[in-house]
């Protein structure tokens, strides 16, 4: 009797256990569940730029995103035959902005402008609404998305603009420049000018913003900026010009000591491919004074083309 007892006890507790097994696929646990979203943000935008633009010339620009499910999507309930369940990346049924000055404000929570949760499908078009932005101001950006189960997105990878020259003073001492007295006959005219870097200190930002009534070609040590032909585009030219901004940093370096210098000066030009010259300017970090006189470093220097309309 005692051995038929056991022999229960035994097949009981294997009974329990078997049980268990299976019901665990049909039932995972929350954590489980919650391992990846089914949904996620990716294209940020800002003014329809997505490649991280230089030169945001509004006040408030327009952010930018588009939801894309994950991989965990296809396991979902919607895709069983018959199902009438909703899929995640159906629909859209809120978001959440946050804008920084930087990454890592934006990880630390110091934020420049935080929408809140927002019940909106709307994935573009969204005005900023943030603290005021200034002239050549560099921020950081992500953003999450609500799913059509309104289950949240994980945060987007940050992404960053930089607001361009908001002002007609931010030209500084920039004026126009000109070759007088130029014949339709004459070749197109190079303007260049040469500057010296400071090898004691280095360059933490350049900027490159160059406008001119007609097209342009800019140049550092010899090399192009772009790949970009026809720039900047047509415009009103009674009323304004559109300008480019493109990023020198990585170009510019410190010279050797004037005993080691055996490079030419660097300079900028702008070629343009029309009879009305082009204007050219330059502006940098106050603090760090980038200039240049050696070669540009092989990488090729990080270039966006961009579009404002300078006052003539």
């Amino acid at each position: 009797m005692s051995s038929l007892r056991r022999r229960i006890r035994v097949l009981a507790g294997l009974g329990v256990t078997f049980t268990l097994v299976l019901a665990q696929p049909l039932n995972p646990p929350p954590a489980a569940a919650g391992r990846q979203p089914h949904v996620e943000v990716v294209d940020l935008r800002v003014d329809g730029r997505h490649d991280q633009p230089l030169g945001i010339d509004s006040a408030a620009p327009l952010p930018a995103w588009r939801m894309t499910p994950t991989r965990r999507s296809a396991d979902h309930p919607c895709r069983r035959p018959g199902s009438r369940v909703a899929c995640p990346a159906d629909a859209q049924t809120a978001y959440q902005i946050q804008v920084a000055a930087s990454e890592s404000d934006l990880r630390r929570g110091r934020l420049l402008w935080d929408s809140g949760k927002v019940g909106s499908a709307t994935q573009s078009g969204v005005r900023y609404g943030g603290q005021p932005l200034t002239s050549r101001q560099q921020v950081s950006w992500h953003v999450r998305v609500w799913d059509a189960n309104e289950q949240p997105s994980a945060w987007s990878r940050p992404s960053s603009w930089e607001m361009g020259l908001l002002q007609q003073s931010d030209w500084g001492a920039a004026r126009w420049i000109e070759y007088p007295g130029r014949a339709e006959s004459q070749p197109m005219p190079i303007f260049a000018r040469a500057f010296d870097l400071d090898r004691r200190r280095r360059v933490a930002s350049a900027r490159l913003y160059l406008s001119g009534v007609g097209l342009h070609l800019p140049t550092l040590n010899g090399r192009t900026l772009s790949d970009e032909v026809l720039a900047p585009g047509n415009a009103n030219y009674q009323l304004s010009s559109e300008y480019r901004t493109y990023d020198v940093t990585r170009a510019l370096r410190a010279a050797p000591p004037p005993s080691r210098r055996t490079a030419s000066p660097a300079t900028t030009s702008a070629a343009p491919s029309t009879s009305t010259p082009a204007t050219a300017a330059t502006t940098s970090n106050p603090a760090r004074s980038p200039r240049s006189a050696a070669p540009a470093s092989p990488s090729p220097p990080r270039w966006t083309s961009r579009t404002r309309r300078a006052r003539r």
